[in-house]
């Protein structure tokens, strides 16, 4: 008889095992799959998938390695971050989940614009409706039913929060093809009237279709 589904049955087992041990450890809610999306190790992606239905992209290896990196990421996006851990005890969960609970999706990967999209979604949720202040800075708002963006300072957050450099040209690419528009805006600032250039669309483009498990 071959040994093969009894290997099966066991890689299944620790893999659950993982998975739960981190999420007791990380004092997350219960993780039903991590889900690694290709296997070059710069552009290779992680997704967590919660067993209440949530899921968290978390980006390439560089974040997830970091206890840093992974807890802005979960504080953005679930509004956890990390518990503090011990250099020893980070590691060890860290390398325990790596090696025992990931599953990886060989399939073809999702569009760069659906990525995009994904990042959008925790992006547009803190956006303000100051429209003349965000304008100023740069920050995201909202607007008549719109989200407007400046994609320097959204590639900024991509870096910050997701551990990934993203080109300017490509980011720009990517939010035309989910339907979004440059157009110059007016702002005032400390007296004087300026102008600069924003991205906009309707809301309801960042609202992705639920990321499916492979």
């Amino acid at each position: 008889m071959s040994a093969v589904p009894h290997l099966r049955a066991v890689e299944r087992d620790h893999r659950r095992e993982a998975l739960d041990r981190f999420a007791e450890l990380a004092e997350l809610p219960a993780i039903k799959t991590l889900v690694q999306r290709g296997k070059e190790p710069d552009s290779a992606t992680f997704t967590f998938f919660f067993e209440d239905g949530r899921k968290v992209r978390v980006g390439t290896i560089k974040t997830l390695w970091s206890q840093t990196e992974l807890s802005r990421v979960l504080s953005v996006t679930i509004g956890r971050p990390l518990p503090p851990f011990e250099a020893k005890t980070w590691y060890g969960a860290r390398t325990r989940l790596l090696c025992h609970g990931v599953t990886i999706d060989d399939a073809p990967g999702e569009s760069f614009a659906e990525t995009v999209r994904d990042w959008l979604e925790p992006y547009a949720a803190n956006a303000g409706t100051d429209s003349n202040g965000a304008l100023a800075t740069g920050r995201q708002f909202v607007e008549g039913g719109e989200l407007w963006i400046k994609p320097a300072q959204f590639a900024q957050y991509i870096r910050r929060y997701y551990g990934t450099s993203v080109k300017d040209g490509d980011l720009k690419l990517a939010l035309g093809d989910l339907g979004f528009e440059s157009k110059k805006r007016h702002y005032t600032r400390t007296g004087n009237r300026s102008t600069t250039t924003f991205y906009h669309a309707a809301v309801s483009v960042v609202e992705s279709e639920p990321l499916t498990e492979p």
